[in-house]
């Protein structure tokens, strides 16, 4: 924005009829104001200069000089007096009198690039961070999965080891009773078995 506002020209202009009707209204400055020093005034141009077509843009000028005759606001891209690119942004302050800001895209391209690059930061940034939750909660999930999966298998296992026992001819051997779930129950349908 301070590059920006240091390097736009702003135009107060308005139309003048042309000598020849069949001519377009010629467009004129009345002031004119550059922001390299915030504290330099407004120029009233006593000569009322006029603005001149860029060259190469003759065309997007004519479009541009009646829509300021014409009270209409808008946004063009055209080269400024020394076949600069810039974007020309204009609306209606009164009849027949317009507010112009002139920026040089290159003032526009490098704040988009900084726009750009700061949202590609912002972003990676964010991508790292979502990542690292994301192993985090999946270490998480895998241990407790693992966890309550040894809790569930080891009653499955005594009593496995119980009846493996048993079918090796030790009769003596009983599954531990732990529980009053289905496996708990197995165990002591078991040991009345035995």
């Amino acid at each position: 924005p301070d590059q920006l506002a240091s390097d736009a020209t702003t135009l107060l202009v308005r139309t003048e009829p042309a000598s020849d009707p069949r001519d377009p209204d010629r467009l004129v400055i009345v002031a004119s104001r550059e922001y390299q020093d915030d504290l330099r005034p407004w120029e009233v141009d006593v000569e009322l200069e006029p603005i001149m077509p860029p060259p190469g843009d003759a065309e997007d000028f004519a479009g541009f000089a009646r829509d300021v005759a014409r009270g209409v606001a808008g946004v063009r891209m055209m080269n400024d007096d020394s076949s600069r690119p810039h974007i020309w942004g204009y609306g209606p302050i009164t009849e027949g009198l317009a507010l112009v800001v002139l920026v040089p895209t290159s003032v526009i391209d490098t704040a988009v690039t900084t726009v750009r690059t700061t949202l590609r930061d912002h972003t990676a940034e964010q991508n790292r961070v979502i990542t690292g939750a994301t192993v985090v909660t999946c270490a998480a999930v895998i241990l407790i999965a693992f966890l309550v999966s040894k809790t569930l298998s080891l009653p499955v296992r005594r009593l496995v080891h119980a009846v493996e026992r048993v079918a090796d001819g030790d009769f003596t051997a009983r599954a531990r009773e732990r529980s009053a779930d289905e496996i708990g129950k197995q165990a002591a349908a078991f040991n009345d078995k035995v």
